[in-house]
């Protein structure tokens, strides 16, 4: 059977289909992380199907309940049953995972949420926690600018890449960790609007149909890969936000900085982590402790930052300009 072999920073991730077309979206999806097949056992493991599961031999007595979605336990397996007649079973003891799903496009979309859930439960478990965050890198120098989802991290990166001096850990979830580095996530960029796409060379680009969220197009690692950095160490962490006004900085307490990480990186709003997956009774005392550890790093990042509000305004160019010319501007560390 065909095989993708994923490297994540350690963790290893092996995707099997029985069509080439499976993969292939993956492989682009996880461009960064490709890596050659190993000897070594895949800590998570995902295996496309596109015909209808057997029905367990004995079903869930308790079901979880979430958007679109129950999940139960069944003989040491997760059984995921999605609205639409979607299934995905997940064995956590043997990171093993398969997805059946007939429509091609919401089978890639089920695999990229599952193989981004179980791989960075993983890492994790490594003491690496991924932040939701826009991560850059300016002059040897790492930042975070935290937004909400849908709050213009993406056009920024964007405008950011067109000015050619930032570099990119990733431009929704980079890779944090106690020694206060910043290392490289960075998957596919998603733009909600196509006019952005003006310029990026068409066969980088690519639609991409959600189930809930509607339809994005994905910018291809191509594009950005010659500015992805990778261990770089924290100076910055920006608060961002929408304003009428025009787009500037100013100074933050560290407080709003521990306060903002508390929601972005301890509880992980807006990081796909996949309640079906991690709403389990015997999962508990885990999450518990990947809890205290992102506590832990989120209290030393705030300790380690340069803490400011970013007011955005309404323009992604001007809001861009506005954080080169703070970058810009700022002394190097030793002269700080």
């Amino acid at each position: 059977m065909p095989r993708l072999t994923l490297d994540v920073h350690g963790v290893l991730v092996a995707v099997e289909a029985a069509d080439l077309g499976d993969l292939a979206p993956l492989e682009r999806d996880f461009a960064y992380f490709v890596s050659h097949p190993s000897d070594a056992a895949p800590a998570v493991r995902v295996r496309l199907h596109a015909g209808a599961p057997a029905p367990p031999a004995k079903p869930p007595l308790l079901w979880w309940r979430g958007p679109g979605w129950r999940a139960g336990d069944s003989a040491g397996t997760r059984l995921v049953a999605y609205d639409d007649g979607e299934m995905v079973l997940w064995n956590e003891t043997k990171g093993v995972g398969d997805v059946h799903c007939p429509e091609p496009h919401r089978r890639h979309e089920l695999a990229y949420l599952l193989i981004l859930s179980r791989a960075g439960q993983r890492l994790d478990e490594r003491g690496l926690h991924r932040v939701h965050a826009l991560g850059f890198e300016w002059r040897g120098q790492g930042g975070l600018l935290l937004l909400p989802s849908g709050g213009g991290k993406t056009s920024i990166a964007l405008e950011l890449r067109r000015g050619g001096e930032a570099g990119f850990l990733s431009e929704d979830t980079p890779l944090v960790g106690e020694d206060g580095l910043l290392r490289a996530f960075p998957l596919r960029w998603g733009l909600r609007d196509p006019r952005q796409l003006s310029g990026i060379p068409a066969a980088l680009v690519r639609p991409f149909a959600r189930k809930r969220y509607g339809l994005k197009w994905l910018v291809d690692l191509e594009y950005f890969g010659a500015q992805v950095r990778d261990r770089v160490p924290l100076r910055w962490i920006l608060l961002g936000r929408r304003s009428a006004g025009p787009a500037r900085l100013s100074s933050a307490p560290r407080a709003a900085a521990l306060a903002a990480l508390a929601r972005d990186l301890v509880v992980g709003f807006g990081v796909p982590q996949m309640s079906e997956y991690t709403l389990r009774l015997d999962a508990a005392p885990g999450l518990a402790g990947i809890a205290r550890r992102r506590l832990a790093v989120a209290l030393k990042l705030a300790r380690l930052a340069c803490c400011h509000r970013f007011e955005l305004g309404q323009d992604a160019c001007a809001a861009a300009r506005a954080l080169a010319a703070f970058l810009g501007a700022a002394r190097a560390p030793s002269a700080s």
